[in-house]
């Protein structure tokens, strides 16, 4: 069996669903007798975790190293002092990282990551899985292929890098900052020996930033794992003459037009067909920006926020629900989220809130859910919400989805190892 470094620097018990995708992958490659070494962010000041009892058989074989980056820029400053700390080290992080996005907290998280991968290949592993992002670290980690040609070096994608609009602070730096991070970007994805990413669109990007390697880009989507669905039941609510959709993760700030455009098309349903509208609710579990409340105004009994729950108990409100609901941003629109395969996993309707794109296109398309485009929300919301009261959406129940199980999807990584 294969012997393989994994660094992902937001591995649990970090709470953050960066690093569900690798403790999943590194579970089953345990499992699968392969000979695993795991090198992660020691972010000790966030306990918490779903994903803890992944790790729990390997938890040997993780190290925990130093980010070399600032706490306080990783918090919301609170009092003066906190202000004036974050204000202080912001200004440091910018002068050692001139060029690049100061945002990133990998930015120096390869000097103690660099340290452990070259202790294991003096100790004989030979493969080196780098996960993104945060992203830097990448760049800076495969300079070690100079130095150890014979290692195969991995880059794994879970979100774009220097064209992301959603997170990791892209939005708010500078042009000049953002032509660094291509650069990066560029030099990363031809020093890899492998690049996986969790879309064909993904990879599509990759193949034009290096037309001359197109065999070494590899499509890995997110996946399910069928060990989280033990003990859940998945029925409809048996509460009689209500019907609830759930969504459950992160609402991302990006898709406030979105949101926004169903929460207007729902009052506007509220006023004209309120039979329509009675007997439905809409949950939302897992954090909102700030914009929710002020959005959700006068749908209290219609639109609701449940708050951050267990990973357990998410699941739970998903069995009972209706649909399972998406709220892509535009750069993202074909996006196929790790919710997204457990929703299908479970056999629920996935309802999709977008500006349309390939996901609602999919989903239409296979009758595995519904499209609610925010250029015709008010008359896709009424269709959804009149199919799923008439019981008259006939689920394609016989789509295939164990392609997008874990235990499945590892295997593409099994290949390439050597």
């Amino acid at each position: 069996m294969s012997k393989a470094i994994v660094v992902n620097f937001t591995f649990p018990p970090f709470p953050g669903i960066g690093g569900r995708r690798w403790a999943k992958f590194a579970k089953y490659l345990h499992k699968n007798g392969h000979d695993i070494q795991i090198i992660a962010a020691n972010k000790n000041h966030q306990k918490n975790s779903n994903w803890k009892q992944d790790i729990e058989n390997y938890i040997s074989r993780i190290a925990y190293v130093p980010t070399g980056y600032p706490r306080i820029l990783t918090e919301i400053p609170n009092t003066f002092l906190q202000r004036w700390e974050y204000r202080f080290w912001l200004f440091y992080v910018k002068v050692f990282n001139p060029k690049g996005n100061y945002f990133d907290h990998s930015l120096r998280f390869a000097k103690y990551a660099g340290k452990e991968i070259e202790k294991r290949i003096h100790d004989g592993y030979n493969n080196v899985i780098i996960s993104c992002g945060p992203f830097k670290m990448a760049a800076d980690l495969l300079k070690l292929k100079s130095k150890y040609p014979q290692v195969k070096f991995i880059l794994d994608f879970r979100d774009p890098w220097a064209n992301n609009k959603t997170s990791f602070g892209f939005q708010t730096i500078s042009e000049q900052r953002r032509i660094h991070e291509f650069e990066l970007e560029k030099k990363a994805i031809d020093t890899a020996d492998v690049v996986l990413s969790v879309s064909e669109e993904m990879n599509a990007y990759f193949v034009k930033l290096n037309p001359n390697s197109t065999t070494k880009f590899i499509c890995l989507a997110n996946g399910y794992d069928t060990e989280d669905f033990d003990n859940i039941k998945n029925h409809v609510s048996a509460e009689k003459n209500h019907l609830q959709l759930v969504f459950a993760g992160t609402l991302y700030e990006k898709s406030q037009h979105v949101f926004q455009s169903f929460c207007n098309a729902l009052k506007q349903l509220q006023k004209s067909e309120p039979e329509l509208i009675g007997g439905i609710s809409f949950s939302f579990f897992g954090s909102v920006p700030s914009w929710f409340q002020q959005h959700t105004s006068g749908l209290e009994n219609t639109v609701k926020y449940g708050g951050n729950l267990n990973l357990q108990d998410v699941y739970a409100e998903l069995g009972k629900s209706a649909a399972c609901m998406l709220f892509l941003t535009d750069d993202l629109t074909y996006s196929r989220s790790t919710k997204f395969y457990e929703y299908l996993a479970m056999k629920k309707p996935i309802a999709v809130f977008s500006a349309g794109g390939a996901t609602a296109a999919f989903v239409k398309n296979e009758s595995l859910g519904f499209e609610c485009n925010m250029n015709n929300m008010e008359s896709d919301l009424r269709h959804m919400i009149q199919d799923l009261k008439n019981n008259t959406f006939a689920f394609n129940t016989a789509y295939n989805s164990n392609a997008h199980d874990v235990k499945e999807l590892v295997k593409t990584i099994e290949q390439e190892l050597i």
